[in-house]
């Protein structure tokens, strides 16, 4: 939350927290018009305080790779629109897209993040005050993983991520081992 007040003689902002004071400052560029004499804000004052605690979008990383530039642009527009939450889909039968060095066969189907890219991420993030929301979808959505460990597949299966998309039989055996994995 935060309150906006702008006067002839300045602008002063008051916020919740570092948060509210970015949310604040995507209002003052909406604000923001140009006229003959430059920039001008018409004075005014707002109260503000988001309604819904998740305002966010989804992305498909696992689908459609993105690069960590493309991520980053699409977290600088969320912070201009004051979006909070950036879902990423990060696995499914299309490749596994965060780096493993426990099971690194997981990152044999395609490109991937590295752990480190993934902490600069959220932290990049974090400062714009967008988090980061990561998915790894299991049992279901799982042929790039049991591509790359098909001990722990419900069928004799794929030798390589899928291509394809819709329904897939490639899914995660419930047993202990695979429950461990």
């Amino acid at each position: 939350a935060y309150r906006l007040n702008v006067r002839a003689d300045g602008i002063s902002i008051e916020a919740d927290g570092p948060t509210g004071a970015l949310r604040a400052l995507a209002t003052l560029r909406q604000l923001a018009g140009l006229s003959p004499a430059g920039i001008r804000i018409p004075a005014q004052q707002i109260r503000d305080a988001p309604r819904f605690a998740w305002r966010g979008m989804l992305l498909d990383p696992a689908r459609n790779f993105l690069s960590i530039e493309t991520l980053k642009r699409q977290i600088d527009a969320m912070e201009r629109v004051k979006l909070n939450t950036l879902h990423l889909h990060l696995s499914d039968d299309q490749g596994f897209r965060v780096e493993s060095r426990r099971y690194p066969r997981l990152n044999a189907g395609g490109p991937f993040y590295t752990q480190a890219q993934i902490r600069d991420l959220v932290a990049y993030a974090e400062a714009r005050g967008v988090r980061i929301v990561p998915e790894i979808d299991v049992p279901g959505h799982a042929q790039a993983a049991v591509a790359a460990y098909p001990e722990h597949g419900v069928v004799d299966g794929p030798t390589q991520p899928s291509a394809n998309w819709g329904v897939n039989p490639s899914l995660f055996n419930p047993r202990e081992e695979t429950l461990q994995f």
